[in-house]
């Protein structure tokens, strides 16, 4: 009998002991996965921000750097990339210097397309040579409540003749309700490139929207434009 209660209880801890056993390896391997998730998570960011540091000093050797301001690392003559945090994310904005806003708080003044890049030298040329471009630049006119816009156009010098815009134009849309109309969807309001300027635009409402395309090369864009002047003038 006494040899039987041996037995028995020899078992029972034995069993206890498999038990613990199972235990400490179920949690050693518990252990090990949780190191090993973390490990490749590190080892994740390590590479995304090594992979922005040598895109930002990428960037500051293609495009001219100074100290522009908070977020913005690389500037040129026609972008500017800015980076931020939004919400723990890494996020990349490429702005366009040539689009404008123009709201009422100035009741009235001057618009014109910006000087572009100069011609690149022979030895640029050489280096980067250059093909044609396509470049866009939107102008926002947007009036306050009960005001309208007026356009006029002083100087207008683009590529190509009345029926041939090809090359460069403007679009002008007049007829939008807000700023942030979808332009292919909306009432198109006319193309205009060469030397005949657009005549006097007033708004259907209290937004107007120039557009300028040009194909050409990029140095054979240097020059001005176009140069005219708006206003906000009164519904009544």
């Amino acid at each position: 009998m006494r040899t039987l209660e041996h037995v028995v209880e020899a078992r029972i801890h034995l069993l206890n002991y498999e038990k613990k056993k199972e235990l400490k390896e179920d949690c050693s391997f518990c252990r090990s996965l949780d190191c090993d998730i973390l490990f490749a998570l590190l080892f994740t960011c390590v590479i995304v921000c090594l992979l922005v540091v040598i895109m930002i000093f990428w960037l500051k050797g293609v495009l001219s750097y100074e100290d522009f301001g908070e977020g913005v690392i690389a500037s040129s003559k026609e972008v500017t990339i800015r980076i931020e945090f939004i919400i723990g994310i890494l996020i990349v904005f490429i702005e366009k210097k040539c689009d404008h806003i123009f709201d009422s708080s100035t009741t009235e003044g001057e618009f014109q397309l910006p000087m572009l890049p100069p011609p690149a030298t022979i030895s640029e040329q050489i280096s980067r040579p250059e093909g044609p471009k396509n470049l866009q630049c939107i102008y926002t006119f947007v009036a306050a409540p009960k005001q309208r816009v007026k356009l006029n156009f002083d100087q207008f010098h683009l590529a190509g003749t009345t029926g041939n815009c090809e090359t460069e134009y403007v679009d002008i849309y007049s007829e939008l309700e807000g700023p942030d109309d979808d332009l292919l969807s909306a009432s198109f309001g006319g193309r205009y490139c060469g030397s005949v300027s657009p005549y006097v635009r007033i708004s259907l409402n209290r937004v107007i929207v120039l557009v300028f395309h040009s194909r050409a090369a990029s140095n054979q864009r240097n020059g001005l434009k176009f140069r005219g002047h708006y206003a906000f003038i009164s519904d009544g």
